[in-house]
């Protein structure tokens, strides 16, 4: 498990994309808005975002709508 802070510095909402993988678990995206200036916090399973095979293996991808998204990454004891 891991929380991911989200931080939109746009002065309009965006949205944040946390690509699903391609194990077993990862069935869909997890699509999340973002007001404007300000933050949020998602609470995320590894199993379903993270990749166990290919060039991006052992990683979880975002996607963010515009360059204002800002993103850190808590793993959870």
């Amino acid at each position: 498990k891991c929380l991911i802070l989200v931080q939109n510095g746009a002065t309009s909402a965006k949205s944040v994309t946390v690509k699903a993988g391609n194990g077993i678990q990862g069935v869909n995206d997890l699509v999340h808005s973002v007001p404007a200036s300000s933050s949020v916090i998602l609470a995320i399973d590894s199993g379903r975002f993270k990749n166990v095979s290919g060039d991006d293996k052992g990683k979880v991808i975002f996607a963010g709508d515009s360059a204002d998204i800002k993103i850190a990454v808590f793993k959870l004891p």
